[in-house]
């Protein structure tokens, strides 16, 4: 007899793949940033979506990836997880509206 499925746990394994998709993709971007001194780094906007883009949104990854190992608050973890995405999608959009309004 099947031994019936817990609850959240597709959720959790959906959860832990995500974030281990979101670090795999964080990971080329290491050489280059520990090998380029802090004075060649962009100020302003520029140094805001690097540091978003390097700090946060693995710092997002691992914190859900850790609520969903320990199988707690899922729903937080997923949140978690999901702004990365979420964020690229959006920015995404806004460079295509920025093209159409302005031009290429």
């Amino acid at each position: 007899m099947e031994q019936a499925a817990k609850p959240y746990s597709k959720l959790r394994i959906a959860i832990m793949i995500v974030a281990g998709v979101e670090l795999l993709s964080w990971l080329p971007f290491l050489p280059n940033v520990l090998s380029t001194p802090w004075s060649e780094y962009p100020s302003g906007v520029p140094l805001l979506y690097l540091l978003t883009i390097l700090v946060v949104f693995p710092a997002l990854a691992l914190a859900g990836l850790g609520l969903a190992i320990k199988r707690q608050r899922l729903r937080l973890a997923a949140g978690l997880v999901a702004v990365q995405p979420i964020a690229l999608v959006l920015s995404a959009i806004a460079f295509g509206i920025g093209v159409m309004m302005h031009g290429f």
